[in-house]
């Protein structure tokens, strides 16, 4: 009213009877000639039904990203066992040679294995945590101003053992200065479906190896998953994003991780589309760096 302009809000309304329900009202003042206030026109409209389909498709939305998370772990849980066993073998050994070590009193050659083992600690520790983030709810994590590139180099802890598995030459390209506003976890299941995916794609391929780059262009990072293939047909590039969309054979994936991305890429105001021009088959990703 003081500012003689129009409303438009939203509300969460707790009734007489103790009924919760939600109204979108919008109006605006009237004043006379005087410009003295005489009167405020506007609706109140209940949207009750609208706002419990949109918190009933937002639950749908939080379980399909946790089921496709709990499977892309699945997929990679041979891999992890593997990642795991070696530096346990290594531990062994190590605190065994130790302790031998220790009996003839070389003390700094003994502590020298222990540090070993402590590397090999860390290192099995940096797998557990990566893979315990990774199977979190993205309800666990509000937005924030994340690094794309620190999120690709957890990416990278997490699907290294798929590539070693598969004898894939695995490298990324990193120069991002900039955050972006985002939720890590949606980010980083964005970064391990691509590359799961380019995994899939070549794992049986003569030439295997796959590319992460990332850049900060002007006010945008650009990201790009390159595996080795040479593309993808003509035909198949328009359903590219579609739910359930798949090349591959049955029992293979649900052809959800290129759905999945790309919804959570456009959430957060990103783009997500296949390089149709490029030698290799090229995923590419733009969001825009956060600026106070």
């Amino acid at each position: 009213i003081a500012q003689q302009e129009g409303f438009e809000f939203e509300a969460r309304i707790i009734k007489a009877n103790g009924q919760e329900i939600f109204v979108h009202s919008l109006g605006k003042p009237e004043f006379d000639e005087y410009d003295d206030f005489v009167a405020l026109f506007g609706t109140i409209q209940d949207i009750t039904s609208r706002k419990l389909l949109e918190q009933n498709l937002d639950q749908q939305k939080i379980q399909t990203l946790q089921a496709a998370k709990l499977s892309t772990l699945g997929e990679m849980a041979a891999g992890v066992a593997h990642e795991i066993n070696n530096p346990l073998a290594i531990i062994s050994g190590q605190v065994s040679a130790a302790e031998k070590l220790m009996r003839k009193g070389n003390l700094n050659a003994a502590q020298e294995q222990m540090e070993k083992v402590q590397r090999s600690v860390e290192r099995i520790s940096k797998i557990v945590r990566g893979l315990n983030k990774f199977s979190r709810s993205s309800l666990a994590s509000d937005q924030a101003l994340h690094n794309v590139g620190t999120i690709i180099e957890d990416t990278v802890d997490m699907v290294n053992h798929a590539m070693e598995r598969h004898k894939i030459d695995f490298s990324t390209d990193i120069d991002v200065s900039g955050e972006i506003l985002c939720h890590e976890l949606e980010m980083e299941q964005v970064f391990v479906n691509l590359i799961m995916n380019a995994k899939d794609a070549i794992k049986d391929n003569d030439e295997r190896w796959i590319k992460v780059e990332a850049r900060t262009e002007g006010f945008c990072v650009i990201a790009k998953v390159i595996d080795s293939g040479t593309g993808i047909p003509k035909e198949h590039i328009p359903m590219l994003f579609d739910p359930f969309f798949t090349r591959k054979s049955v029992g293979e994936g649900t052809g959800l991780g290129l759905s999945i991305a790309h919804g959570i890429i456009e959430d957060h105001g990103g783009k997500i589309y296949y390089d149709e021009t490029a030698e290799n088959t090229t995923f590419i990703i733009e969001m825009k760096v956060h600026t106070p």
